[in-house]
């Protein structure tokens, strides 16, 4: 797959931002989202996948919040499989703190 990306370092303080300008073709593993508020909401980063990538996707972001966050060595942790959910596409609901921002309060 080939993708034209933008990098641009930012400071040396920060994480440098890449941006994708243009997709050439898209990756064997992306979809179309089952849900019609996903370009608009942005809660589910992972909805443009198939199922056993979006499984993949949450079971490595879990091990690196386990192993960065609770301060934890990777080479002594043994890590079992995440279960997997009985329907698929019903994983948690959640609303990104972007989407939150422009709500005065919430309840």
């Amino acid at each position: 797959m080939r993708r034209d990306l933008d990098f641009s370092p930012t400071s040396a303080k920060k994480e440098p931002k890449v941006t994708n300008v243009e997709t050439i073709s898209p990756p064997w593993d992306f979809v179309d989202t089952p849900c019609d508020y996903t370009s608009y909401c942005g809660g589910c980063k992972t909805q443009n996948l198939i199922y056993e990538a979006q499984v993949k996707a949450k079971e490595q972001q879990v091990h690196q919040l386990i192993i960065n966050f609770g301060k934890f060595s990777h080479t002594k942790l043994e890590f079992l499989s995440i279960m997997k959910p009985i329907r698929k596409h019903a994983f948690a609901i959640m609303l990104s703190s972007c989407f939150l921002s422009h709500q005065k309060t919430v309840t």
